[in-house]
């Protein structure tokens, strides 16, 4: 109990005293609900297709907006209170009850200094998905499948990248379709919420595919892929594509704890843009893991999120930002391999077939030498 006074503690704190000055793009969301109110509609959409949130995000600003213009004081109170209610579900989890409350307290403190992006930027959005993938981790751990199938299926009415986290309500012990039944209510749940929009124009699928710019401290940029372009169709559809078959095998192989740091691990590291609210995520899911499967008395991954994938006033340099995003998401989804009973060596005879085919593919190269000698093999292609 005391440790949860002292999160809300910190949590007041950043509402009030370390507010931020600014509320971001709150100001976009609050635009676009006064045109679903207003001459846009249904069709709202159609009309402003880079607006990349749901239906509930829209009303949430409209509600915001209605009472505290500008949302000064609203958005850091709305954010604060979704990341106490945050740590809160995550202090019900079954490991943590078990933990030392150092893990908790500590692993509290970085998340509600982290979270505090997400009220400079104005993204209640991201604040409100983070809070319901809590929600439906615990869930989860107490066997209510169906409540943690709506709540992902809120998450994507009011943010449609929560897509990857469909398979967290998988359920490998049932038998036939009851294994997928809880995602297809998640799905009933979020298309619910977006039917009227979808009715009323054909052009409000249009706002899921934006244009985004390749960040010069991005992963993405360290394989090739111009810094300042938009970022190819091809990379947008393999990081959703990843990342669900990461969060699904987590999930097949009985650890949904770790379902959250995986997806948002590939998420970051295929992602052209690196906003600093895009980490609480990652932080989110490295605390999580912490307490449902760390042995240690401290919040080491929570840790290791913070220091390899900082803020961007730790380090001036884009490219050392950009390879420490790399190490940091590398070791998340290392460690999320590894806790869902993946090894090294279940990865070697995949990586050995890979290279036959490629030898195959390529023949060999340069001169035989003795004899039955090979050539000189086949080099790696790295990716652009």
């Amino acid at each position: 109990m005391l440790v949860l006074l002292v999160l809300l503690l910190a949590s007041v704190l950043a509402a009030t005293v370390l507010r931020p000055s600014d509320t971001g793009d709150f100001w976009f969301f609050a635009d676009r609900a006064a045109d679903l109110f207003g001459s846009s509609g249904l069709r709202v959409y159609a009309d402003h297709p880079k607006i990349q949130s749901g239906p509930i995000t829209l009303l949430l600003a409209g509600a915001v907006e209605s009472i505290d213009p500008g949302g000064f004081v609203l958005v850091p109170i709305c954010s604060a209170a979704l990341c106490f209610a945050t740590i809160v579900a995550l202090a019900s989890l079954r490991g943590a009850r078990e933990r030392s409350p150092w893990m908790l307290l500590g692993g509290g403190l970085l998340l509600v200094a982290w979270w505090w992006y997400l009220a400079l930027y104005g993204h209640l959005d991201d604040a409100l998905v983070l809070f319901l993938a809590s929600i439906a981790l615990v869930a989860i751990g107490r066997g209510g499948h169906v409540g943690a199938a709506v709540a992902v299926g809120l998450m994507l009415a009011v943010k449609p990248w929560a897509v990857f986290l469909l398979p967290l309500t998988l359920r490998p012990g049932e038998a036939g379709w009851r294994r997928i039944s809880m995602p297809t209510v998640s799905v009933a749940v979020g298309a619910a919420c977006w039917a009227p929009f979808l009715v009323a124009s054909s052009g409000t699928l249009d706002g899921l595919r934006p244009p985004v710019q390749v960040a010069a401290d991005s992963v993405v940029q360290l394989f090739g892929v111009a810094v300042g372009g938009d970022v190819p169709a091809a990379l947008r559809m393999a990081q959703l594509v990843v990342a669900l078959a990461v969060v699904a095998t987590v999930v097949w192989r009985g650890h949904p704890e770790a379902a959250l740091l995986g997806g948002v691990a590939v998420r970051l590291a295929l992602d052209p843009a690196t906003w600093e609210y895009y980490t609480v995520g990652l932080v989110l899911g490295a605390l999580a893991w912490d307490l449902e499967r760390s042995r240690r008395r401290w919040p080491a991954a929570t840790v290791t999120a913070t220091l390899l994938v900082p803020p961007d006033v730790w380090f001036e340099l884009p490219e050392l930002r950009s390879w420490l995003r790399l190490i940091g998401c590398a070791l998340a989804l290392a460690l999320v391999f590894r806790t869902a009973g993946f090894s090294r060596r279940s990865f070697e005879p995949m990586i050995s077939r890979a290279l036959r085919r490629t030898s195959r593919a390529h023949g060999p190269r340069g001169p035989r030498r003795g004899r039955g000698g090979v050539g000189d093999g086949v080099r790696p292609v790295a990716h652009g």
